[in-house]
């Protein structure tokens, strides 16, 4: 767990430098501090929006639980390879 922290932190860390590079700005002067955080929140919040659509993609389209074609399929072949 407190790997995953770090690691959340670290990406975290990355992205916000990213930002910073990519607007150029001077974090101690506070107009160039406030469009640093807007840009860091909109990110963030785009980051959690494709988080959110990835998870769903995941729950709704994909098959997780065996069904009786995966089984039957399974059977199949494992029966011709003997």
């Amino acid at each position: 767990m407190d790997k995953l922290i770090v690691g959340v932190i670290i990406f975290l860390l990355i992205g916000g430098f990213m930002i910073k590079c990519s607007l150029d700005t001077d974090l101690s002067d506070p107009n160039d501090r406030k469009t640093f955080g807007q840009a860091f929140f909109r990110w963030l919040g785009q980051l959690g929006s494709s988080s959110a659509e990835t998870a769903k993609y995941a729950v709704k389209e994909q098959e997780w639980l065996p069904t009786n074609e995966t089984i039957k399929n399974t059977t199949g072949t494992s029966n011709e390879s003997q």
